[in-house]
């Protein structure tokens, strides 16, 4: 078997955080540089120069630079500025960016983004055993989170719905075996059955009831692996209270009837 390293996919070689305060810098490249670069203005402004016309890049906004681009931004000395910036390159970054036609994104304020920038450039800074597989990671981890607030700007999806979502997975998690109606969570969050559904499903791929079958189907393969409970009783430990129809439903999944499943671990 051949082991591929993240960091042969995707490899940090620069990053660090920026406070400005009192000093006029910045970066001219007429032709850039070899690697990627983004920028991440978390509090104040980046004045860029794309294509001869200069914008005020404010906060929560994410500034990206392919190789070879013209790059031209200035931070300056009467604004109060923090960002972090990261140079990296590989395999897999243009496949990355392939959808990426705008270079200025706002990505709306997110705290889990700024935490991932500072392990960043913490890890990159220690250089401790392993650090560099850390960095990628982290670092396409960032990039994700960048790609999702993308697309939900893209979809009129505000940051706000986002985080209504998130919180209804960790909530159908939590109570996955409890009887489970789209109309409550709907409600709990202040939306409408069909709203609720759409975004449901733009943000995880699926539909709210299939995510929930889902999760009990998980939660059975644990039991029948761990447990010696009868099928009947993992039924309804999981939320499906007739074994026929659990039974059913676990072998469309698994292609496994639980009996087989459990025989199958022993």
């Amino acid at each position: 078997m051949i082991f591929i390293k993240i960091s042969d996919l995707i490899y940090v070689s620069e990053c660090n955080i920026q406070n400005i305060d009192g000093v006029d810098t910045g970066s001219l490249r007429p032709d850039g540089r070899s690697d990627y670069h983004i920028l991440y203005i978390v509090k104040g402004s980046c004045f860029v120069n794309l294509h001869g016309k200069e914008y005020e890049v404010k906060e929560d906004s994410i500034i990206l630079y392919l190789p070879y681009e013209y790059q031209e931004y200035t931070y300056k000395k009467e604004i109060k500025t923090k960002s972090y910036f990261v140079h990296f390159q590989g395999s897999i970054c243009e496949s990355l960016f392939k959808d990426y036609d705008e270079r200025i994104m706002y990505i709306g304020k997110n705290a889990k983004t700024e935490r991932l920038f500072e392990s960043l450039v913490e890890e990159h800074q220690l250089k401790m055993m392993g650090y560099e597989e850390i960095c990628s990671s982290l670092l396409l981890t960032i990039i994700s989170y960048i790609t999702r607030e993308k697309n939900c700007i893209s979809k009129n999806l505000n940051t706000s719905s986002n985080e209504k979502i998130a919180e209804a997975c960790a909530e159908i998690r939590r109570n996955y075996y409890k009887v489970f109606l789209i109309s409550d969570y709907a409600k709990m969050y202040n939306m409408s059955i069909s709203r609720f559904s759409h975004l449901f499903k733009h943000m995880t791929g699926t539909s709210p009831n299939k995510y929930v079958n889902e999760i009990r189907i998980e939660k059975a393969k644990e039991m029948l692996i761990n447990t010696n409970y009868p099928i009947c009783e993992i039924a309804q430990r999981v939320g499906m209270q007739s074994q026929s129809y659990f039974s059913k439903n676990f072998k469309k999944h698994t292609m496994y009837s639980p009996i087989e499943y459990r025989e199958m671990f022993k």
